[in-house]
């Protein structure tokens, strides 16, 4: 057994694959957008807020922020799902 402290948590950091899929979507407003062929879960943790990337630095409340903001919807493909986002928010500068 080894006694050493655990690596940080990375699951708040943000991902420069969704920082590129938020840019893209946020140029074209209420335009959905296919960002790739997941696991359903992932569909659920974005609406759930879990992806930094989505979300501004001190938001209060990820979830809402995500359902003001956005809209996610998923497709069956094989096993697996097609996760469309778009941004409903308005646009960004």
């Amino acid at each position: 057994m080894q006694f050493v402290d655990p690596p940080q948590k990375k699951w708040r950091q943000r991902s420069p694959h969704w920082e590129n899929v938020v840019q893209e979507l946020k140029a074209n407003p209420e335009e959905w957008g296919l960002a790739g062929t997941y696991s359903p879960g992932v569909a659920t943790h974005l609406r759930q807020g879990k992806y930094p990337s989505f979300i501004p630095d001190g938001c209060g409340d990820p979830r809402r922020y995500m359902e003001e903001h956005w809209e996610v919807t998923t497709r069956k493909s094989d096993n697996r799902c097609d996760v469309y986002i778009r941004w409903i928010g308005g646009r960004e500068t």
